[in-house]
């Protein structure tokens, strides 16, 4: 199968790649304690904090619309926007890259993922589909998505994620609808709120059940797709909440959210922060003078 996407190995120094001045000086502000690191993947940044809260590095060149950001297990950065997906290094150099050059212009991805076996599967957005890579970046798997907008468009899908079952969840933006599809791209449930919009999507572990953000709201889905839990803006009062994006589902089963336009057209509302299952805030983060976005938040668990 062709390799759509392209693996790049650069050998300019990491300073003049990506790394900006270490960042000692943010203007933030938490209230609560994250109980662990946090790494924020941002409109045009990427954010490290320490297990205190002081930012500890910040990363702003080759850092675009950002949609998509983990650490991996050997502390590189691996994320995805707009334009490719990329890896990097902790000093900031650049390792891998990959772009569609079957997406046309525009928005290729905003999703990665980095899977048990090393492999690679990412989200491209403009040709609506799941390209899996193994760990050698070889194309093994193409699977086609049935939720799409339009050819190309900036909204076919958000998050993608291959499951323990080898199966592929999808965040179909404009469509609202989180799909399940096997290899070959069968759809083999949904799960969708009505009139809204889908951008991050979480499978509980050990279980299928399924948390999504729908922009003004969070919500659970059990095995056959039925809501089952639901977290409101209106249930978070005082967070100034504008579009709830990033998700990620902590081992105490807290979940960790990332607010999209948090500092934009005078919005100055709270960054990132987290709640529990009795949708309790456990802690939140505002910049008013930071990235406008928080599309890709994950709290690093405490050694024990």
């Amino acid at each position: 199968m062709r390799n759509c996407f392209i693996r790049l190995f650069l050998l300019v120094p990491a300073a003049v790649l990506f790394v900006s001045a270490l960042s000692a000086e943010g203007t933030g502000e938490f209230v609560g304690e994250p109980n662990g690191s946090i790494l924020a993947g941002c409109g045009g940044a990427i954010l490290r904090f320490d297990e205190s809260g002081a930012m500890v590095r910040r990363y702003d060149e080759n850092v675009g619309n950002m949609g998509d950001c983990h650490l991996l297990e050997n502390g590189n950065i691996l994320y995805a926007d707009a334009e490719s997906a990329k890896e990097i290094a902790a000093d900031g150099t650049l390792l891998r890259e990959w772009r569609d050059p079957d997406g046309g212009k525009g928005d290729y991805t905003f999703s990665v993922q980095r899977t048990a076996d090393g492999g690679t599967v990412i989200g491209a957005n403009s040709s609506n589909a799941i390209l899996e890579y193994d760990k050698d970046d070889n194309l093994i798997r193409r699977v086609p998505c049935a939720y799409l907008d339009k050819p190309g468009s900036h909204n076919n899908m958000r998050w993608a994620r291959k499951t323990p079952r080898g199966t592929y969840l999808v965040a179909q933006k404009s469509r609202g609808v989180i799909a399940e599809y096997d290899a070959k791209g069968r759809v083999l449930r949904k799960m969708e709120v009505p009139e809204h919009e889908v951008y991050g999507l979480a499978e509980v572990p050990g279980t299928e059940e399924v948390y999504g953000t729908f922009l003004d709201c969070v919500v659970r889905f059990d095995a056959r797709g039925r809501e089952v839990w639901r977290c409101t803006k209106e249930d978070l009062p005082g967070l100034d909440l504008t579009y709830i994006c990033s998700i990620q589902i902590r081992k105490n089963g807290n979940l960790v959210l990332g607010n999209y336009a948090a500092n934009r057209d005078g919005a100055h509302a709270v960054c990132m922060f987290e709640i529990t299952p009795e949708k309790e805030v456990v802690w939140s983060y505002r910049d008013p003078d930071g990235p406008d976005s928080y599309l890709g938040v994950e709290v690093q668990e405490p050694a024990p």
